[in-house]
């Protein structure tokens, strides 16, 4: 196995026309061709010099001195892969949690865990600081049930041979500065299926705490996106209808099957205490959603099976034993523009809006973010926040508040008392305690914008006015006469008026020279 690949690791032209084209822009055109070409050259400049375009990487080839580096990248495929690709098939898949050995004849025993450092993506382990030197990787995952390919390489994808290549054993040679990255593939066997019985397969995988993961406000999707984390080594129990039960436990994938299953009726339980998380099960058979009939024991039951391959992905979500959880469900209906009515609940709150977001920050400064859907229509903008511990809360979002005024009241749902609330700047301050369920009505009343007249802003130049000198003389040189001027009157006019005459004329010329300059670009 030593094809890399299988492992995955014009300018626009210039035309000068002459139509209508003056000779200055034919000039400039020449004179910046032949610069062109001279920079070319390398004349009037210097030797022209050579543009490095290369990216750098990491590692730009191989080094022939210092300490050296083995880094190991640990991924699952499908059951029964006989695919060629394995980078692009199985490489996103990681396997967290395993470890790594990695031992040398000169004495070396170190070890590392694998973690997923990026999600998609593979289970990482590095070792750092090792002498030159025949090392051997082993990856600390059973063999029974399981195949394994590897493929390493150097930082700069040169192959580095292994042997075997078939096996979670690996030994190679570890040059001197080396970086060597080592992708093992965990194949897990394709126990069949015989005709006539069904077939169950878990994928086991863990919430954060705190987030408000739970199936009454978060979908499939919603889990699936924030619950990547295998869950390694949970035991599960499969009871059939006659009391024989069947026990599984979760692989380093998170992974647990149950195959060869007569017709029947099945229950599943797992052995995660209740006290400390709980359990949702999405169910597919087929690509089709599965009613598996979760209780509240946390028990799933598979009724009336027979051929039937059933996939569930199996969410665990741990308790916050910080306290006894809150939530905080926000309400959003949209008033009429201008709104001044007294009975918003009445008025507003079927108006609900989607795709809303709000925030909820908590006294510890930690900001958490739900975004309002629309359960039933009338009725308002849905947004929950579960999983609370009580404290004090800043709560703010909903629609732009520039011309948004807002009218908030929150009420505890267990007695539908009113909450004391205090609301400015458009937040909601409040108190939760532990445990307590609260819901709060948020309606958001647009400004009327109507009265508002934009105010206009000229983009002409401002005129300057000259004022002559008054002489003081009037008709004939008597001073207050007549409305006409006399001699100094007139001399000082004239002057005036050549003056001017100048300045009018400096303006015609710079306005010629602007249209000639428009003519050139426009050419």
């Amino acid at each position: 196995m030593t094809d890399g690949h299988r492992w995955g690791h014009g300018a626009d032209g210039l035309s000068l026309a002459d139509g209508g084209r003056s000779r200055f822009v034919r000039a400039m055109a020449v004179v910046t061709l032949a610069l062109g070409l001279l920079a070319s050259f390398g004349v009037g400049g210097g030797a022209a010099q050579e543009v490095d375009t290369s990216v750098g990487t990491q590692e730009s080839g191989p080094r022939d001195s210092g300490p050296a580096t083995i880094e190991v990248h640990l991924a699952v495929c499908a059951a029964g892969y006989a695919g060629n690709d394995f980078y692009a098939d199985c490489h996103g898949n990681g396997v967290p949690d395993v470890g790594v050995a990695l031992q040398s004849a000169a004495g070396v025993d170190l070890s590392d865990i694998t973690e997923v450092v990026t999600s998609p993506g593979p289970g990482v382990a590095a070792v750092g600081e090792l002498p030159a030197g025949e090392y051997t990787v082993t990856i600390d995952i059973p063999g029974d049930n399981n195949t394994f390919e590897s493929y390493c390489a150097q930082g700069d994808e040169t192959f580095v041979p292994v042997t075997p290549e078939d096996d979670k054993t690996a030994t190679f040679t570890l040059g001197a500065g080396q970086l060597v990255v080592c992708d093992f593939y965990v194949i897990p066997a394709d126990q069949g299926q015989p005709d006539g019985t069904a077939r169950i397969d878990l994928d086991v995988l863990a919430c954060p705490v705190g987030q408000g993961y739970d199936s009454d406000a978060v979908d499939a999707d919603g889990f699936a996106t924030g619950c990547t984390e295998a869950v390694v080594d949970v035991g599960f129990t499969l009871t059939d209808q006659g009391g024989n039960e069947r026990t599984a436990r979760s692989d380093a994938a998170g992974a647990v099957s149950f195959g060869d299953l007569p017709p029947g009726t099945y229950r599943l339980v797992s052995e995660v205490p209740g006290e400390f998380a709980r359990e949702y099960p999405f169910c597919t058979v087929d690509g089709d959603i599965y009613q598996n009939g979760f209780d509240s024991t946390e028990t799933a039951t598979f009724a009336d099976l027979t051929t039937e391959q059933i996939t569930c992905d199996w969410y665990i979500v741990p308790e916050d034993l910080r306290g006894a959880s809150a939530s905080l469900t926000v309400h959003l209906g949209v008033c009429p523009v201008g709104y001044d009515g007294e009975n918003a609940f009445a008025d507003c709150h079927d108006e609900g809006i989607a795709d809303q977001e709000f925030f909820i920050e908590g006294a510890d400064g930690e900001t958490r973010t739900a975004t309002t859907s629309l359960p039933a229509t009338p009725g308002p903008g849905v947004a929950r926040f579960g999983e609370l511990l009580g404290g004090d809360y800043s709560l703010f979002g909903g629609p732009p508040g520039d011309f948004v005024d807002i009218r908030v009241g929150c009420t505890v749902d267990a007695t539908d008392a009113r909450l004391d609330i205090s609301v400015a700047d458009g937040r909601a301050a409040l108190t939760i305690d532990d445990g307590q369920a609260v819901t709060c009505d948020w309606y958001a009343i647009p400004e009327d914008q109507s009265g508002l007249v934009p105010t206009a802003v000229s983009t002409q130049p401002a005129l300057t006015v000259t004022t002559l000198p008054s002489t003081g003389a009037g008709v004939h040189g008597e001073p207050g006469a007549g409305s006409g001027p006399g001699w100094p009157g007139w001399s000082l006019m004239l002057a005036g008026l050549a003056a001017s005459l100048v300045v009018l004329m400096r303006v015609a010329e710079q306005a010629r020279n602007a249209r000639w300059a428009e003519r050139v670009i426009r050419c």
